[in-house]
């Protein structure tokens, strides 16, 4: 089970996400958590903040300081400011920022493990790799994270 640490306005600026590797962000009309904010760390650690809706015992987040702190994240149209970074698009409003050094080994597993889950599942996923990519990416990243730590 993934442990998520909260994202606090207080630590929101431009180092937080310097080892920052993933980054997710549902817009405000997002089918599922509407405006959440999922960043996983180089060293496995997972973040979760939300700028639409507090939820449980996480505070709004200030999504002001939140485009301050991490510029590419254009909330109208984020394949726009991407530099260093690949955009990835898993339907009904929901994107994925992949830092570009990990983007090909992340994909390399993505496109892997939908290719095994759909023959084993008979078409589980009915060939939609953005269902399964919204489903499953937070799992992928952490494995392609741990696969990176055990070859160092």
């Amino acid at each position: 089970m993934i442990h998520f640490h909260d994202i606090e306005n207080k630590k929101l600026c431009k180092e937080f996400f310097n080892r920052v590797q993933f980054l997710s962000f549902a817009g405000g009309g997002a089918m599922g958590d509407a405006g959440g904010v999922i960043a996983v760390k180089s060293y496995g650690k997972v973040f979760y903040g939300n700028i639409a809706y507090e939820h449980r015992a996480h505070e709004l987040l200030d999504c002001d300081k939140l485009i301050a702190s991490f510029p590419i994240l254009n909330m109208e149209v984020p394949e726009l400011e991407t530099k260093g970074w690949k955009w990835i698009y898993m339907g009904m409003g929901n994107n994925l920022f992949v830092r570009d050094d990990i983007y090909d080994e992340f994909w390399k597993a993505v496109s892997s493990d939908f290719a095994r889950i759909e023959k084993e599942n008979k078409n589980k996923y009915d060939g939609d790799i953005e269902v399964y990519l919204y489903q499953n990416w937070v799992d992928l990243a952490l494995k392609v994270i741990a696969s990176r730590k055990a070859r160092a």
